[in-house]
């Protein structure tokens, strides 16, 4: 029997608008070249989501749907994907067309030169400006951990081995982190850049809580506990410096008012 060449995991939550786009461009741009499956994760969506993937899995064959009980979270339903995935190269990828499907190709094309994942480097983030200083910062401190002669982007756009896949499910804990786990398994990472599209329905799913909770949990796969210790030390003392300097900015400009 033929192993399945490319399977693309996408977590689903809210998105009733979106992911029937997102699976029919799959198609479009794929199927006629890859033996391919589309594997949608329902994380406990409270709109019609889950509808949609029911519809979408009875109408194509190679679509395969979970619906999970309740709001898990993206990496727990990625992990969910993972278990069900049995291509060759393994796509994770958004359910709301920011990642372009057209833009998968670029991944693709990448991997066959030896690679064991890559990621999509967005050429334009079309994302809030907390978003884009979390993701540099981020960017800044697992390149500073990251034993790599390059520079790595971390983005939910990227494929990888199936060998990677499996290594990830061997090794995750009940809190897991996909980049974090990447990161201990292989070195072998390259980025290739993509499109990135403006949000055209719906909304950011993720609060400042999960972001900051996301990015602290991933510090645990890239970091020992001392330089946990050095990095969030460096922090305060940085959190410190900017709020002495505000006060003493506070009592110049008091002091001038006063004596003007």
């Amino acid at each position: 029997m033929m192993r399945t060449q490319l399977s693309v995991v996408i977590p689903v939550y809210n998105s009733q608008d979106s992911i029937g786009i997102v699976v029919k461009s799959l198609l479009e741009h794929y199927a006629a070249s890859y033996k391919m499956e589309v594997i949608l994760v329902n994380d406990g969506s409270i709109d019609r989501s889950n509808e949609v993937c029911s519809l979408l899995a009875a109408q194509y064959s190679n679509i395969k749907h979970l619906d999970l009980m309740k709001n898990c979270g993206q990496q727990a339903a990625i992990l969910k994907g993972l278990s069900l995935a049995q291509g060759d190269y393994i796509a994770l990828m958004d359910d709301d067309m920011q990642t372009p499907p057209e833009e998968l190709i670029k991944l693709i094309v990448k991997m066959d030169g030896g690679y064991d994942v890559v990621i999509a480097q967005r050429v334009k983030y079309n994302q809030t400006s907390f978003r884009k200083l979390l993701s540099e910062v981020n960017t800044i401190i697992v390149n500073w951990f990251l034993i790599s002669p390059k520079k790595i982007y971390f983005s939910s756009f990227l494929v990888m081995k199936k060998s990677i896949a499996e290594e990830i499910l061997k090794k995750a804990t009940s809190n897991p982190n996909i980049q974090g786990l990447i990161l201990q398994i292989t070195n072998n990472i390259v980025n290739t850049p993509t499109a990135h599209r403006e949000r055209k329905t719906g909304k950011s799913n993720y609060t400042l809580l999960k972001l900051l909770k996301f990015w602290f949990n991933g510090l645990d796969y890239v970091t020992t506990r001392k330089n946990r210790a050095i990095l969030f030390s460096s922090f305060l003392l940085i959190l410190v410096g900017a709020v002495t300097c505000m006060y003493i900015l506070v009592l110049l400009v008091a002091s001038f008012f006063i004596t003007n």
